[in-house]
């Protein structure tokens, strides 16, 4: 349902370099939250608190020798500030369902890399310190024409708490299934023809039963800002996934724009 709608807007930018695209789609929902805010509030009303805000915080500093009236000077400032936050709160009302259903749509399309086709790709099993072995039952396709290849054993021995099983296949949406303990596990994956499709199964699901945690295809996490000029070079920026791109960027837009389209 979200592909339906957020599809023909954003997908034709996940096609570009991931920076850019998270950029793109981070100054539109920063334009459009900073126009709501504007035209969702009183803007002259928010323009008076602001100023009666910073006016009392002064007013504080000057009054660090007389504690009594400091308090009532900084109480006056709560209640305005709560005032601020009360007209602030209608616009993020309005945008936080819209701004959920997106981040969800980009977390199913720009939180990794997909699986291409003639690939070779994993899908690992990790365990606590259980034992046992785990069985490949085989894979269901949404399409007959194609084919999933498995390259090692149908049965793989528990090993360092982790079983992996290793495959290359063409173009698919395909249900892995897995016997371990006499209970059965389901694993999708989705093999695209090329990097730039952006379409792939959420990688993890947790279990939590039986001794075994977690069945995780290896899907690339996307980094956005690992090969970007001084961006990249910087340990904790270099890192982020999408979200964390997403947020930086956002601050910095919402500032500007802020201050461009004057909204207090």
């Amino acid at each position: 349902m979200l592909d339906s709608i957020f599809n023909p807007i954003f997908f034709p930018v996940l096609r570009l370099h991931p920076f850019l695209a998270i950029t793109i789609i981070s100054l539109v929902l920063s334009l459009l939250m900073t126009i709501a805010y504007k035209y969702l509030t009183d803007q002259n009303l928010m323009k008076t608190m602001k100023e009666e805000i910073k006016e009392l915080q002064n007013e504080m500093k000057t009054l660090k020798d007389n504690p009594k009236q400091m308090m009532a000077v900084q109480k006056k400032a709560m209640e305005t500030n709560m005032k601020y936050f009360m007209q602030s709160l209608k616009p993020t009302l309005i945008t936080f369902i819209p701004i959920i259903l997106i981040f969800s749509w980009l977390n199913a399309h720009m939180g990794y890399l997909p699986i291409v086709k003639d690939t070779e790709f994993s899908v690992a099993f990790a365990f606590d310190d259980s034992s046992g072995i785990v069985q490949y039952l085989g894979g269901d396709n949404s399409s007959s024409n194609t084919s999933l290849l498995l390259l090692n054993s149908d049965n793989q021995t528990v090993l360092d708490k982790s079983a992996k099983f290793v495959y290359n296949g063409q173009v698919g949406d395909y249900t892995l299934r897995y016997k371990y303990k006499d209970k059965e596990y389901k694993q999708q994956v989705i093999i695209v023809e090329n990097i730039k499709d952006r379409t792939y199964a959420l990688p993890e699901q947790k279990v939590g039963k039986e001794g075994l945690l977690s069945i995780t295809t290896n899907n690339e996490m996307i980094k956005p800002h690992k090969d970007i000029f001084i961006l990249g070079w910087i340990p904790w920026i270099k890192n982020f996934g999408w979200l964390g791109s997403y947020v930086l960027l956002s601050i910095a837009f919402s500032l500007i724009l802020r201050k461009v389209m004057n909204v207090y």
